[in-house]
């Protein structure tokens, strides 16, 4: 695990600087804290800056192949490395270490650039082939590691962070507006967006070539859903338990100690559970609030004894002001969803007895676990009420309900809902997403921006990805369209994203096993039936664990980590976040309409409203902005 860096100029007399690669990698270090090397080469120069994991004492990258004509960087880990090893030495190859990183540049020499296709793992790779004069760069399929590239004027540079790719005084950092439009509609920026224009990311299951000056970018990888025939259900359950807890035991492999992340849902117990009985030492690491609605330590003492008397527990701060420039210094780019703040501290703690953990992520997008799904449902039948006595009803039921700050009110599920329910399923299923609304952002904006903003040639970038991502998948079921769209945009470029930021700023190598391919490949052949069931999502998972945890767990409410920011907001943030959104000079100020967005505040901290998401959402920007400007 690391981070990567480097520069490609087209025009081999246009040398890379050393000191350039040296501040990129300086940037990184806390991504890797351990090692860093630059390496140049006329036109070229490669960095990494690594955080040991395997084989410490030779993990220097780049690796080279046996006659130095193919080199690679790489963040990441491989999880099928000993199978790739075995038969790159039946091949003939020479590999002198046990990284995993190694075997990049021999498999390249064995299958050019479709060797990603048979990585199993979680990467972003750089390699550069001196015999055909071609750089590539690669991301894995699901977009578990970032990379970001600025490519203009004859050179491209790369990171695997935005905030070294601005080093480079090359780059513009003329802020995208279309990024940042659809950052307010979701809370983060998806697909190729970033806030700069110069700068976007490698998209998951891609690759980027450029040879003899060219640039293509391939899909090597999509996500698709392929019908079987149908099995009995307790062959799916077994197949389940017989791949889960291979991919445990091989993600559990490092030189280092290894944890997880536990909260007392279903993800992190079942995961959490099969590392433990691979590994009795295996640590857990838990973080609490003390607003009891978002605190999950409680469903702790529902786990084994062995398992719980393993988990450490730390509670955020009460002062969140030092916290929160912390967290802001951490980010490449906003991050609106108040989750981000919890995962960083967690992350800092955990680090401190361990240097990689596991973590749920992806259960829910796989095998149906969010509610959304189960109110796309509910919405169907909804419907069948005429449109005027059902919203009349709802409105009526949402007035007699308290403004409330509490996890999941019914006042606020019931606003949701509402905003939501529309004669379109697809639609319903953004609008439950969004942020803010296309006729809000004419009050939330500056009218300068907004102005700038309907000169580009989209209205609503967003709902435009949305509606594209809708189209492209295999399938014709709208819940599976949906649980597409959340596995291809909203995983990476919201939940990955926070976690690989949050945890690498803290040198934390974090995992997911339930990305893991061979997971992704048996969810992708599961029928809908076995992931939603009666109202229920998860129910594979369910039956996957039945005999391993506690019922209390198995049928408690999705919770996932949340944050309570809208009482924050009201109470120990409220000074800072006022501060914060009256400075006149700040440079959020040509992008946010600062004089609405004082009035939302004090409209929440006088109980009118609860608009903390949204206020969450423009503080992190305005405070993003402020650093990336000053």
């Amino acid at each position: 695990m690391c981070g990567i860096c480097g520069k490609y100029n087209f025009d081999s007399e246009t040398r890379v600087e050393q000191n350039l690669i040296l501040k990129m990698l300086n940037s990184l270090n806390q991504r890797g804290p351990d090692q860093a090397r630059a390496y140049l080469q006329a036109n070229l120069g490669f960095g990494a800056a690594i955080l040991n994991i395997r084989d410490p004492e030779n993990a220097t990258q780049p690796f080279f192949n046996e006659n130095k004509q193919i080199f690679s960087v790489f963040n990441g880990e491989i999880y099928n490395y000993p199978q790739l090893r075995k038969f790159l030495e039946e091949k003939g190859h020479q590999l002198k270490t046990n990284c995993d990183a190694e075997i990049i540049s021999h498999l390249y020499e064995e299958y050019g650039p479709e060797f990603v296709n048979q990585l199993n793992g979680m990467f972003s790779i750089a390699l550069f082939d001196q015999s055909n004069n071609a750089l590539l760069l690669a991301r894995d399929r699901i977009g578990i590691k970032p990379l970001y590239y600025s490519l203009a004027n004859g050179r491209i540079t790369f990171a695997s962070a935005v905030t070294a790719l601005i080093i480079d005084l090359d780059i513009s950092r003329e802020l995208d507006s279309l990024g940042i439009d659809c950052y307010f509609s979701l809370n983060y920026f998806p697909g190729e967006y970033t806030p700069l224009k110069q700068i976007k990311k490698l998209l998951p299951g891609h690759y980027l070539i450029i040879r003899n000056n060219k640039v293509e970018i391939n899909k090597y990888w999509q996500f698709k859903f392929f019908a079987q025939k149908a099995r009995p259900e307790q062959e799916y359950v077994a197949e389940f338990q017989r791949i889960f807890k291979q991919v445990v035991k091989d993600q559990l492999v490092a030189d280092v100690p290894v944890g997880g992340f536990l909260s007392g849902g279903l993800d992190s117990s079942g995961l959490c559970y099969n590392a433990y009985q691979e590994n009795p030492v295996f640590k857990t690491f838990n973080v609490g609030f003390r607003e009891k609605t978002f605190d999950e330590q409680k469903y702790l003492n529902r786990l084994g004894t062995s398992l719980r008397e393993n988990c450490y527990c730390c509670e955020l701060p009460e002062d969140m002001v030092p916290l929160i420039n912390q967290v802001i210094d951490s980010l490449d780019m906003p991050v609106g969803e108040g989750s981000y703040l919890p995962l960083y501290f967690l992350s800092g703690f955990a680090k401190n007895k361990v240097t990689v953990a596991l973590s749920g992520e992806g259960a829910d997008e796989l095998f149906g676990g969010y509610e959304m799904y189960l109110a796309d449902i509910c919405a169907k039948y909804y419907k069948k009420i005429s449109q005027t006595l059902r919203i009349k009803l709802l409105k009526t039921v949402i007035r007699v309900l308290p403004v409330d700050y509490k996890w999941m009110n019914p006042r606020f599920s019931l606003e949701l809902f509402l905003k939501g329910v529309s004669e379109n399923q697809r639609i319903a299923h953004y609008f439950w997403r969004e942020i803010f609304s296309q006729p809000e952002k004419q009050f939330v904006y500056n009218p300068d921006f907004l102005n700038s903003l309907s000169k580009e040639s989209e209205a609503d970038p967003a709902y435009h990805l949305f509606a594209e991502k809708f189209k492209s998948t295999n399938s014709k079921n709208f819940l599976e369209q949906a649980m597409f769209f959340d596995t291809a945009v909203c995983l990476p470029d919201g939940m990955l994203q926070r976690v690989d930021m949050s945890s690498m700023h803290n040198s934390l190598e974090v995992r997911v096993p339930y990305l893991d391919n061979r997971i992704v490949e048996f969810a992708q052949s599961l029928p809908l039936s076995m992931k939603i069931r009666n109202f229920q999502g998860k129910f594979l998972l369910k039956k996957a664990f039945k005999h391993n945890l506690a019922k209390q767990i198995l049928q408690r409410r999705k919770h996932g980590m949340s944050a309570p920011v809208s009482k924050w907001l009201k109470t120990n943030l409220n000074e800072f976040s006022y501060a914060q959104f009256a400075k006149t000079n700040s440079p959020s100020a040509g992008i946010i309409n600062q004089d609405y967005v004082l009035d939302m505040l004090k409209k929440h901290c006088q109980g009118e409203i609860d608009a903390g998401r949204k206020l969450w959402n423009l503080l992190i920007f305005s405070l993003w902005i402020d650093k990336i400007r000053s």
